[in-house]
């Protein structure tokens, strides 16, 4: 697993991508370290063609609970059931893309603070809406449908008065952060988190803060120390 991850990040990235990714498994080996990279989108900063619709007969649009429970039934499409029932249950929206009856591309979308680990969820401004798991099927990838939904849900979003969306991004995943930043995300901070012998530490940077952008411990027993959180901050759900 490790060799394929460290090829594709070669092949993909350059030699730059794959020493970071190196670098962070190796010293996982000793101590969970890793950085993660807070970034927003807004519709003024998106790349043009990434605004267009896609080509016929593909149909981009937020799908209701029952659309997304019967896609849920094709396990290619990667709604697991350790993911699906919480996040509709928290409230969370999929924009997807569907061919028919195949499930082409989509992404999810949270106003609420957000499980990104078993022990942490992420907290930002009510500014913002949160994306997370993003997915294109193989058979119809090139066609820039991860990108083109987000532009999509941004220019929701913000008809309804958020000013676009948030998301972040691990230091590791080298590749992500060069097509994020193509797109038109903007990376505002980092937020830093150190694990050993089941302790926590988090800090999060200046950048990540004015964004209101931190992890909370998921559950009231979890040994961690969070640093520099913004003063007003949400409770994680």
């Amino acid at each position: 697993m490790f060799l394929k991850e460290f090829r594709n990040q070669l092949k993909f990235g350059g030699w730059r991508a794959a020493l970071i990714f190196a670098g962070f498994r190796f010293m996982n080996r000793i101590m969970y370290f890793d950085i993660l990279h807070t970034m927003t989108l807004e519709l003024k900063n998106i790349d043009s063609k990434y605004l267009k619709d896609p080509e016929a007969p593909i149909v981009g649009r937020f799908l209701t609970p029952e659309e997304i429970k019967k896609f849920s039934k094709n396990s290619k499409y990667q709604l697991t059931n350790d993911f699906l029932p919480e996040s509709l249950d928290h409230g969370d929206m999929c924009f997807g893309f569907v061919d028919g009856d195949v499930l082409a591309a989509y992404g999810w979308y949270s106003k609420k603070p957000t499980r990104v680990t078993n022990e942490f969820a992420v907290n930002f401004s009510n500014d913002w809406v949160y994306m997370h798991h993003g997915y294109t099927n193989p058979d119809y990838r090139g066609k820039r449908l991860h990108a083109i939904g987000m532009a999509k849900a941004v220019a929701a979003f913000q008809e309804q008065g958020y000013r676009g969306l948030v998301s972040i991004v691990a230091s590791e995943n080298s590749n992500s952060l060069k097509s994020v930043k193509r797109m038109g995300y903007e990376l505002t901070g980092k937020i830093y988190l150190f694990a050993r012998l089941n302790r926590y530490l988090v800090y999060q940077d200046k950048g990540a803060k004015d964004c209101g952008m931190w992890l909370s411990p998921r559950h009231e027993t979890l040994n961690a120390y969070v640093m520099n959180r913004p003063e007003n901050d949400r409770s994680a759900a």
